[in-house]
């Protein structure tokens, strides 16, 4: 890099965001990573009620994907039941 600056990874700039604000791990004391992001985009889109066809063309992936990996942490049983819809 120029000037012999060392080269930051997203990764790095990540968890050093994280450490800076002491969000580390979540509740169940796993470390959070990138992949997080996504999870909490789906299920932060399921709670406001964005149509699952929707969140599943907007994140490369199938509606059953969504369903099987993020509908079960998105709450009630009335939006689960609206999943398919």
């Amino acid at each position: 890099m120029y000037h012999d600056n060392k080269i930051i990874t997203l990764i790095g700039q990540f968890q050093a965001m994280l450490t800076s604000i002491g969000m580390l791990k979540n509740t169940r004391g796993e470390q959070y990573t990138l992949y997080s992001l996504r999870h909490f985009y789906a299920v932060s889109a399921l709670r406001r009620r964005i149509p699952v066809y929707d969140i599943a063309r907007n994140m490369g992936t199938s509606v059953q994907m969504i369903e099987m990996y993020y509908g079960k942490d998105a709450t009630t049983l009335a939006l689960a039941a609206n999943l398919g819809q």
